[in-house]
């Protein structure tokens, strides 16, 4: 068995950005003199999952020999020949237990909305299933008919690479400095790429770059790419060992850079944000927050994990310029491919003078993507409506799966559901008995996640129905069990899974007005799209040599004025 019989319950206040933090760590926190954060605290109980025991983990490798072992003969004939040790750990290990040795390799036929259409690679029927692998937080994939009219226009009369349509590029860059008050924007052409571009203007040998333990793998690439005068990890949202290693590097170089995440995706939890003002203003460092998750999932209005910080602290807020570097992609909530750098004034320079050399290599974001980041973020209302809604149905499933014993990491108002699983099988059969219960979600576990700490993740969306989160909650309570993962034998009823009169009513999105704010934005976009194609047309006669531009190449400056439509009187 994997885990103990009776539940493993510990009561500890919890800070609001650390749901798994404990009292040993709370008393290295004092160190950083976190008075603020006291008024943080979460009385609930939490829920811990044993450790698994030595037998299981024996059990486990040997499984995991016995599926190389059957790998390795498929693929005699073939040669398999990774060009890393990491490869051949993926081929042979990770690959066979993630699709449950062949059980649950599935196809998706269908658009990544709230529920996907999926089909067996063993011949099955396709069938609807609710979409947990996702990453729809704000629930804005859905677009109208207008829209898709729209892509197509952009599509025919505009050029993909967006380094060629200068005015869309600048009305991008300038509806993100207004969304995040920074001081200057540039695009990626990927949201990987977002970081490479912010790590390696800025750091030199003058720079000391400090990384959470369980940063995006971009961030280390990226540090690793740069100039940096040295580089290290401190423990996850661990400030004391922060602490320690500041008091280590400082007078080692110059400037200090330190890296996190705004919302950690597997983990569920965000940084602390006012152990870090205090870190701040005793060390002078810039503050690097990579915001792919937290980006319209987080905070009111959507703007990550410091608005989110101070919606929950608003008598002891953090300062708003708190965050000097942001990064971000486009390919989570905004539903893109593509990425972005917002800074502060000062780092304006050392960001254009690299953004201009990777751009003459002919890479640049792509202009339908651009489209689809103003149509967002030209409807705020929207945007605030559906994150109040997201927030709500996922504070009901984590208070109902804490109930019927399930352990998920993280904070409770994450829009990422990280589920404990304890072995990589374990994972594997969880999401292969979701999908059989209508569910599709991913399980992760080493390298992403430590071995003993496998887990399967949900991604929570807007868009979810009331009908899809009690359907999602239901689903979840019986695979825990089906798979012996529940950590109380105190189920819930089926009655009691199913919200009332007043869940329901607290879920809806109210509608009025946000006709009109589509409306604003399909004609802001038509517009922008029938100015830039007149200035394309009109410098047709001449050519990048004459104009002195590189091929490929047209960089729009940040003060490109911005392009605002005629008014609407249809």
């Amino acid at each position: 068995m994997d885990f103990k019989k009776e539940p493993i319950i510990d009561v500890v206040a919890l800070s609001s950005s650390h749901c798994s933090t404990t009292s040993e760590h709370e008393e290295k926190l004092s160190a950083t003199e976190r008075t603020d954060t006291e008024t943080a605290k979460d009385n609930s109980t939490a829920l811990h999952p044993a450790k698994t025991s030595v037998f299981a983990k024996g059990k486990e490798l040997f499984a995991f020999a016995g599926g190389c072992l059957v790998t390795y003969a498929k693929d005699a004939p073939l040669r398999h020949d990774a060009v890393s040790k990491q490869g051949d750990f993926a081929h042979y290990v990770v690959q066979p237990w993630y699709d449950w040795f062949g059980r649950n390799k599935r196809v998706t036929t269908s658009r990544a909305l709230n529920t996907i259409t999926l089909q067996s690679s063993h011949g099955q029927p396709e069938r609807s299933i609710i979409n947990g692998g996702g990453f729809n937080y704000a629930g804005v994939y859905g677009m109208p008919v207008e829209y898709e009219s729209l892509h197509r226009k952009c599509l025919n009369t505009l050029p993909i690479p967006g380094a060629a349509a200068p005015l869309v590029e600048a009305a991008l860059e300038q509806a993100v400095v207004a969304f995040w008050s920074a001081g200057c924007c540039f695009t990626t052409p990927t949201g990987y790429q977002s970081n490479i571009l912010a790590f390696t203007a800025i750091l030199d040998n003058d720079w000391f770059v400090l990384m959470d333990q369980k940063s995006h793998s971009s961030m280390s690439t990226a540090a690793y790419l740069s100039n940096a005068g040295g580089r290290k990890k401190f423990k996850h949202n661990d400030m004391h060992d922060l602490e320690r290693l500041l008091d280590d590097v400082e007078g080692q170089c110059p400037n200090i850079m330190v890296a996190v995440e705004g919302l950690y995706s597997l983990d569920g939890d965000i940084p602390d944000l006012a152990a870090l003002h205090t870190l701040k203003t005793r060390y002078n460092f810039v503050l690097c927050c990579d915001e792919a998750h937290s980006f319209l999932s987080l905070g009111k209005t959507g703007r990550g994990c410091l608005e989110w910080w101070n919606d929950m602290n608003p008598d002891n807020p953090v300062p708003t310029d708190l965050i000097d570097i942001r990064t971000t992609t486009l390919s989570k909530a905004v539903g893109g491919v593509g990425g972005l750098v917002c800074a502060a004034e000062r780092f304006y320079p050392a960001l254009r003078s690299r953004a201009t050399a990777l751009r003459s290599t002919g890479e640049s974001l792509a202009t339908p993507n651009m489209l689809q980041a103003l149509w967002v973020l030209r409807q705020p209302e929207r945007l605030t409506r559906s994150l109040a809604r997201l927030r709500a149905i996922t504070e009901f499933c984590h208070e109902r799966l804490e109930q019927a014993g399930v352990f998920v990491y993280g904070e409770r108002t994450s829009p990422v559901l990280p589920i404990h699983a304890g072995r990589p099988t374990k994972a594997s059969e969880l999401s292969h008995v979701l999908r059989k219960h209508g569910v599709a979600a991913t399980p992760f576990s080493k390298p992403a996640v430590p071995m003993w700490q496998s887990r399967v993740r949900i991604g929570m969306s807007a868009e979810f129905t009331d009908e899809n989160v009690e359907q999602l909650v239901d689903a979840l309570i019986e695979s825990c069990a089906a798979t012996k993962l529940l950590y109380s034998r105190r189920t819930a009823s089926a009655s009691s899974t199913t919200p009332g009169k007043c869940a329901r009513f607290q879920w809806q999105v109210d509608d009025t007005g946000l006709a009109e704010e589509r409306d604003d934005a399909l004609h802001y976009l038509d517009h922008l799209i029938e100015a830039q194609s007149t200035q394309l047309a009109e410098a047709d006669n001449t050519t990048d040599a004459e104009a002195g531009i590189p091929a490929g190449f047209c960089h729009a400056p940040s003060s490109t004025p911005a392009i605002e439509p005629e008014p609407n009187t249809a």
